[in-house]
């Protein structure tokens, strides 16, 4: 009998994450550039701390969608990232003519060259003007991108 309940309370104990880091949330939200969702947008969530461990305080990316719409993965894949502050960076890279490139095409072998759609700034998270917070709910978060 003692042993089934030792049993169940280290299940229990090891299915909480023994009072580690919190639980993945969902990010999720729409990019639009001046007023059209761009699809093949790479959404990335860095955290604001300066010096932080991707691993150990997070980090999120995504690619938008035919709608714009993203949803953040961690840095192992799985679907939401940990609370926090975290600096936005958006790239949106097309082709000369102006058309996206896919997640799988590499920059350095587009004929006659890529070019970063989305405002300078916006590329770094050194410089980015987008800063988020995101809480234990998780969070919505839609770009609306002037340029």
């Amino acid at each position: 009998m003692p042993h089934r309940i030792l049993f169940a309370f280290m299940t229990a104990l090891l299915s909480t994450g023994c009072g580690g880091k919190p639980p993945m949330v969902p990010v999720t939200g729409v990019v639009t550039l001046n007023g059209v969702a761009i699809e093949h947008c790479q959404v990335c969530f860095f955290p604001e701390a300066e010096n932080a461990n991707p691993l150990e305080h997070g980090y999120g990316l995504a690619w938008t969608d035919t709608q714009g719409r993203y949803a953040l993965h961690n840095t192992f894949g799985e679907p939401g990232i940990f609370p926090g502050k975290y600096k936005v960076v958006l790239v949106y890279f097309t082709n000369k003519h102006g058309k996206a490139l896919p997640r799988t095409a590499k920059p350095s072998e587009t004929p006659g060259g890529f070019f970063n759609q989305m405002p300078r700034d916006y590329e770094d998270p050194r410089t980015t003007p987008e800063t988020v917070e995101v809480l234990r709910s998780g969070l919505a978060k839609d770009f609306a991108i002037s340029k």
